[in-house]
């Protein structure tokens, strides 16, 4: 687990009442196995600057907690200044309300307006609105994280301890791959147009914090993506196979999957054009409902692989699954 450590305090900016407060300051650390690798390439949050979560808490039990002002919707920067020993600070700081349990609510990223479009919490349940970005390019790893019914006696501030926040991946990635078997062909592979279509993503979802595999999923919509073009890209071209048939693939992806809302099946079409050795272009299309029979779902926090085969015969294609741990797993499909 990668530490996110948030230090630097000024006790000027904090409700001081002695009597609702223990003056013992609230800190946090943060710790993701993996994210998107857009955005890191490691085992951490984004490192890069002025990225950030946010942080709400309530203080009490059930259904009437009261929300502790001065740390809802906390933005929690991340300020990458490798010289100083604090690399991230607090947007409004907090203290231990006294005799209190305290439950903390976290998601990344914060403010980010465009697909978390609502953080709430409403009869005991805290949770974000998620909306479904349509362009690859616009799609972000979403995170949540939580700590319930804490208490300041557990975290003393004397003692260095802290409210350990273990982010939970909300969305899976999918990507494609192609690869050259063709053992008996002359020439090389050569792909001249790639497409891929999601059919009937869910467009928004309502994320419980609290419990990972908790969601509510709206609506539907389409996600079409071109990764090479006719008559505008270039074409990809995979070598033939050596003579101990080693077998050359080509990543689409490559790190900037598809992150989608948890689903129980996906309907997706690759549509796929190569040239054969006579130079003419032939156009393959795969057309599948992809639905797990290990009785999972696509899975939050599950890197899923299309893997298209192109033999002296045609093309075939496998799922895989992977942990973003980089544990290859197999699964069987229908």
């Amino acid at each position: 687990m990668a530490l996110l450590i948030i230090c630097g305090c000024d006790k000027s900016s904090l409700s001081t009442n002695d009597t609702e407060y223990t003056n013992q300051y609230i800190f946090f650390d943060a710790g993701v196995e993996s994210t998107k690798g857009t955005l890191v390439t490691g085992t951490a949050l984004p490192s890069a600057a002025n990225t950030s979560f946010g942080v709400f808490a309530y203080r009490g039990s059930g259904s009437q907690n009261t929300p502790v002002f001065d740390m809802y919707n906390n933005n929690i920067a991340h300020l990458y200044r490798p010289a100083e020993r604090a690399n991230f600070k607090y947007d409004k700081l907090a203290m231990w309300t006294a005799g209190e349990y305290h439950s903390f609510y976290a998601y990344y990223p914060y403010n980010a307006t465009s697909i978390i479009t609502a953080v709430d919490y409403n009869d005991g349940v805290a949770y974000i609105t998620y909306s479904q970005p349509i362009k690859l390019d616009d799609m972000v790893d979403v995170m949540t994280a939580s700590v319930i019914a804490a208490r300041s006696d557990d975290y003393p501030t004397e003692d260095g301890k802290q409210i350990v926040f273990e982010f939970n991946h909300r969305l899976f990635a999918i990507g494609l791959t192609v690869v050259n078997a063709q053992t008996e062909s002359k020439s090389d592979l050569v792909i001249t147009a790639a497409n891929i279509e999601f059919v009937g993503v869910n467009t928004s979802a309502q994320f419980n914090i609290a419990e990972n595999d908790k969601y509510t999923a709206l609506g539907f919509v389409n996600i079409n993506h071109t990764y090479i073009d006719t008559e505008t890209d270039t074409p990809i071209t995979l070598n033939k196979p050596d003579n101990n048939n080693t077998l050359v693939s080509y990543n689409f992806n490559n790190g900037n999957e598809f992150l989608l809302i948890p689903c129980e099946s996906l309907n997706i079409k690759v549509t796929l054009s190569v040239k054969n050795e006579w130079d003419e272009e032939v156009t393959y299309v795969i057309d599948d409902n992809f639905a797990p029979t290990n009785g999972k779902f696509f899975e939050a926090g599950k890197q899923y692989t299309i893997t298209i085969k192109k033999s002296d015969n045609g093309i075939t294609y496998e799922r895989l699954i992977n942990g973003w741990n980089n544990t290859d797993v197999e699964i069987e499909f229908n």
